[in-house]
Parts: C-alpha cells; sequence; structure tokens
C-alpha cells in the first residue's frame, strides 16, 4: 500500500486494488465507512506506530525471513500488546 491511509481507502478503485475480500464483504459499504473515518483512523493509527518499537519488530521479519511463522505471530502480538499497555 502507498501513500496515506485516507488517500487509500477514499479512493475506491485503489481500495478495491489494495484489498481482497470474500465474495460476501459489502465492499462499497465497508470503503465508505473506512473513508468517513479515516482521518481520526489515521491519527489513531499513527499513535499506535509511533508506541511500537519497531527494532523489536525487525527482529521478527528477520525470524520470520527464517520461516519461523508461529513464533513470529506470537512475538508480534506480545510486541503490540506491551506498546499499548
Amino acid at each position: 500500500m502507498e501513500g496515506s491511509w485516507t488517500a487509500t481507502v477514499c479512493n475506491a478503485t485503489l481500495f478495491h486494488l489494495t484489498f481482497t475480500f470474500d465474495e460476501t464483504v459489502a465492499k462499497e459499504a465497508l470503503q465508505q465507512v473506512l473513508c468517513e473515518t479515516a482521518p481520526s483512523d489515521e491519527v489513531y493509527m499513527k499513535e499506535i506506530l509511533d508506541s511500537v518499537e519497531t527494532d523489536k519488530l525487525l527482529v521478527e521479519v528477520r525470524t520470520l525471513i527464517r520461516n519461523d511463522l508461529l513464533t513470529v505471530c506470537n512475538n508480534v502480538v506480545l510486541i503490540i500488546i506491551e506498546s499499548i499497555l
């Protein structure tokens, strides 16, 4: 995904090129809701991402490259939880 969250979810073409959904998902309705809330979501996501320790995430990416997916998933969840709490 390139550009901002708002640019992605508020442009229907870019939204549908970026995300893939099951046929049962009301894609247009979802895109509209995401676009309407995008400015506040972007601020919220920035706060979360700013609080995450990127050096720890890089370690997990390296572990993922070594094909240890289960360990990576568990550790990433812990990193995010620790950052939020």
